[in-house]
């Protein structure tokens, strides 16, 4: 039962830093839209575009939709042997990568941290036009794999259950067999 409230949490989570990315991808093509219409028409473009989208706003759609991403086996991922394995034995493939992949991130979100903490006890700034504080796009970067590290560290916990009592709380990837069959 803690499985499946550890699951609904998550994925709570991550449909909010979702709905954050999509907010972000949102805004980049607004602001993007505004600037070609104010350069081409009226000779006078946003000098501070290309550093909020490029410093902030990529930065948290990337990070803000990475352990969704995962959660809904919307990332690439190479299946081609798994429809050839039995489903104990892809429970324990996915159980392996989740536990060989979550150190990694675990280690991106603790420099990324790390990084964030640093640039803003120095109170870095960028320099230019407009002093934009460069910690928040180290900050996401820290959440968004922190996220993700914890989601690999549950699914591990959930592919194992699963491996040994049948309860199928994550499910596995779908597997699309038709891939390489030709309609006619």
């Amino acid at each position: 039962m803690i499985l499946v409230r550890t699951d609904r949490l998550l994925r709570t989570i991550e449909r909010g830093f979702a709905l954050l990315a999509a907010v972000s991808a949102f805004v980049i093509m607004v602001i993007i839209v505004f600037d070609v219409v104010l350069r081409y028409f009226f000779h006078a473009p946003l000098s501070w575009a290309t550093e909020l989208i490029g410093w902030f706003l990529m930065v948290l759609m990337f990070y803000g939709a990475l352990s969704g991403a995962f959660t809904n086996n919307s990332h690439v991922r190479v299946d081609i042997l798994l429809e050839y394995c039995s489903l104990p034995l892809q429970r324990l493939l996915e159980t392996v990568i989740c536990l060989l992949s979550a150190p990694v991130f675990g280690f991106i979100a603790y420099l990324a941290a790390a990084r964030a903490w640093q640039s803003f006890a120095n109170d870095e700034v960028l320099s230019g036009l407009i002093a934009w504080p460069t910690w928040p796009p180290p900050a996401f970067a820290a959440i968004g794999a922190g996220l993700l590290t914890l989601r690999l560290l549950f699914n591990a916990m959930a592919h194992l259950n699963a491996w040994a009592t049948g309860t199928d709380i994550v499910a596995l990837p779908h597997i699309d067999h038709s891939a390489g069959v030709r309609a006619e």
